[in-house]
């Protein structure tokens, strides 16, 4: 999991939500998110394998792919 300082780092290079977009509230933090990608990527596990104290599955896979389009 993150520490504080790993994520302030990350954080910085996040894309910022524009509220005059509109849009739902997210329902899970990115910090939640980050989480759940780092430990489908370290743990090597399928994406549905992931336990139910992070982040849903396809909630992560669904960011992990527009992260990866935009080269964040």
């Amino acid at each position: 999991m993150l520490t504080d300082q790993m994520w302030q780092v990350i954080s910085a290079v996040l894309p910022e939500r524009d509220p005059a977009r509109g849009g739902r509230p997210r329902k899970y933090g990115h910090r939640l998110i980050i989480d759940t990608i780092l430990y489908v990527l370290v743990a090597g596990c399928a994406w549905r394998l992931v336990p139910r104290d992070l982040a849903p599955w396809d909630a992560a896979y669904r960011w992990f792919r527009r992260w990866s389009a935009l080269g964040v």
